[in-house]
């Protein structure tokens, strides 16, 4: 018994590790300041997810069969195309296959979603140390501070940073008002935005009991990011779980009726404030490149509609931009649009069809839709889709299977809930089982 319990803290802090791995991946000044290279960060994140695969009590053959099949649509794009296989290999195939067999089991489990609440259980750390810094360092400076070189958009900058938890790397005139952006360990406060809008997410749909103090500190981070997206998609979030609330959910509830009332007024008002924020931002460089990378993204994919121009091949798409030099410095900053020009039509079914297994396999087909709708405005305004945490999310919506199915094959059906078990969801973590 003693070796069971060891056996899951093990476990437990396998899989905080290969959360923190993913976060830690997307652009932290970490990262750039000790110039750790991409893929010792992916292999790492493998070698994890093959360990935790190795201390399930029992790995199906049909786990395999599942990663098998992407395996099949993957290998088959690279012989078509022949062009930067290492990169497809190395960013999407090898950890999308291992990803795969491990959540297979973790959702026949019902443990799935508790590794998204590891990844936002981090998050609400980072945020709330971020927040308190950012008010005592940042604004009041109050407190011991000091610099970080690191290279960061195609030169080398330096940031002031308070304890390695915080880096003062931006700052945002926000209706006429200079501010530090909050970016926590994040080299801009867009890139700190994505890890923050999926743990919103989660927070928010997910918990049977929605923390509240959990949400506030991750939107007391978004706030003060003074990220535009950050704050839009934040509000589409709330937006979502409105509509879920005052429409979807059809349990009793007296405040119901009420709720409906005010929605058409909440839209009406989300959309003047998202018009306001567009018309803020216009002017600006960020605004102007993303236009850029819009027009050379669509331009690129006109000319190898069906397999693209090469996944991770941007230079084939830097020659059809206006802004070409700052993007060799910069990179693209929309990542939707990257990913249909490089991988055209066959790579961004591939991506969609994900989403689409989730949405038709799940029960509670809202929260699925509500999440893809946030997820495609995560990649419409940052170059997310080579990211760990995009191939880890892509991964949980190819494993989904319907209750039913899974009940006939593993008899995990519990007679006692009438339930299956393998609803997605564990009862031990809180979370909604509804999935």
């Amino acid at each position: 018994m003693k070796i069971s319990r060891a056996k899951i803290r093990i476990s437990d802090l396998l899989e905080y590790g290969l959360m923190f791995v993913i976060i830690f991946y997307g652009q932290t000044v970490w990262l750039r300041a000790l110039d750790v290279d991409y893929d010792l960060l992916i292999n790492l994140a493998v070698a994890i997810t093959a360990v935790l695969i190795v201390m399930q009590k029992s790995v199906k053959k049909r786990y395999f069969q599942r990663a098998g099949i992407l395996l099949l649509i993957l290998l088959f794009y690279m012989a078509i195309t022949r062009n930067r296989n290492a990169f497809i290999f190395q960013r999407i195939l090898l950890p999308l296959v291992v990803f795969t067999v491990y959540l297979c089991g973790k959702y026949e489990k019902g443990e799935l979603f508790a590794l998204f609440k590891r990844f936002s259980d981090i998050m609400v750390a980072l945020s709330a140390i971020s927040v308190v810094l950012y008010v005592f360092g940042s604004l009041l400076h109050l407190l011991p501070y000091h610099y970080t070189t690191y290279y960061w958009a195609g030169m080398t900058q330096t940031a002031k940073g308070y304890f390695h938890l915080l880096y003062e790397t931006q700052t945002e005139e926000f209706f006429g008002i200079r501010m530090v952006r909050n970016s926590g360990i994040f080299c801009e406060a867009p890139s700190y935005a994505v890890p923050l809008i999926l743990s919103l997410f989660y927070e928010s749909f997910f918990p049977q009991s929605i923390s509240k103090k959990r949400v506030a500190i991750l939107s007391a981070a978004i706030l003060t990011s003074f990220s535009a997206k950050a704050i839009l998609i934040a509000c589409i979030v709330f937006g979502l779980k409105v509509i879920h609330y005052a429409y979807v959910n059809r349990s009793p509830n007296r405040y119901r009726q009420i709720v409906r009332l005010f929605v058409p007024i909440a839209v009406v008002v989300l959309a003047v404030t998202a018009v306001s924020v567009f018309d803020q931002k216009t002017d600006t460089v960020s605004f102007i490149s993303r236009m850029d990378n819009l027009n050379s993204t669509m331009t690129a994919w006109r000319s190898h509609k069906l397999f693209g121009v090469g996944i991770g091949n941007e230079a084939a798409i830097t020659a059809f931009s206006v802004r070409a030099q700052s993007l060799r410095w910069k990179g693209f900053s929309i990542g939707a649009p990257l990913l249909l020009a490089q991988g055209g039509i066959y790579m961004a079914a591939f991506y969609l069809g994900g989403l689409l297994n989730a949405l038709i396999q799940s029960k509670n087909k809202w929260t699925v839709l509500s999440f893809g709708i946030v997820h495609f405005a995560l990649l419409m305004s940052s170059n997310i889709p080579y990211f760990l945490s995009t191939i880890f999310i892509l991964a949980a919506e190819y494993v989904v299977q319907k209750p039913r199915i899974l009940a006939s094959k593993s008899q995990l059906y519990d007679r006692k809930a009438a339930v299956p078990t393998s609803a997605g969801l564990s009862a031990k973590s809180g979370t909604d089982p509804s999935l």
